[in-house]
């Protein structure tokens, strides 16, 4: 956009753009998924003549998932975690944008974001091997739960604006999603584990239901991220204009 005032170009992120552009996405997402589902051939097949059907396996499965402690437990981390990402990836387009008035630099919050899923997904396996789950994911909490605390005193702190303020922002964001990259990529392990658990507790197989409810309350938190910058913005009386 060109600035009326000045005549130079000006980065705005314009929200009635994105709309589209997402529901293009969304609509594309869906044939994808679609097609995973046409294009995979079961081989093995499995008798299911004593399956509870019907709404009494929608609650059956329910009952499972939510009296599975680990289950329950793994999914209010995956909460947190998933609604973290998402929201720190909607409210660094506006800090940028507001704060540091340079849009362009927004970029480098996407590398930092994404930057430490990429370094952590080829050496997990052995990090694992090595420490173990447990042991790896309590310091990936360490690491996030120092960069959230340092993340809670830059909103107290007031940092003028400028390079280091930058520098410091991102390098807490990197902080928080290094401990959340960790989880993220170890998650998946961790489902397969609870529902195992479920199987040797009850001698049911329903993992593809509670893989169901789990990848549900996956949706939910990224739902949550994005709303819950709308709600802060709400929560401030938000007004796009010079004093942003």
């Amino acid at each position: 956009m060109i600035d009326a005032s000045t005549g130079n170009p000006e980065q705005v992120l314009l929200g009635e753009k994105l709309l589209p552009v997402s529901i293009i996405f969304s609509i594309v997402a869906f044939f994808i998924l679609f097609a995973t589902t046409k294009l995979v051939k079961e081989r093995v097949h499995r008798d299911e003549s004593n399956n509870v059907m019907g709404a009494k396996a929608i609650f059956s499965s329910l009952k499972t998932f939510f009296t599975n402690r680990a289950m329950v437990g793994l999914t209010i981390a995956t909460l947190a975690c998933v609604a973290l990402f998402n929201s720190t990836m909607s409210l660094n387009n506006l800090v940028f944008q507001y704060f540091f008035m340079d849009v362009s630099k927004v970029k480098l919050a996407l590398v930092v974001s994404y930057a430490p899923l990429v370094v952590v997904m080829p050496v997990i396996g052995k990090l694992t091997a090595k420490f173990g789950k447990k042991n790896l994911l309590a310091a990936g909490m360490l690491a996030s739960t120092v960069g959230g605390f340092a993340g809670l005193a830059l909103s107290f702190v007031l940092i003028p604006k400028g390079a280091f303020s930058m520098t410091v922002y991102i390098a807490v964001l990197l902080l928080l999603n290094l401990g959340n990259a960790v989880f993220q990529v170890s998650v998946w392990a961790l489902v397969a584990d609870c529902i195992a658990l479920s199987y040797q507790k009850t001698g049911k197989s329903e993992e593809g239901s509670l893989y169901a409810i789990y990848s549900f309350f996956r949706k939910l938190a990224q739902g949550i991220g994005q709303a819950v910058v709308s709600w802060g913005l709400v929560a401030i009386n938000f007004k796009e204009g010079d004093n942003a």
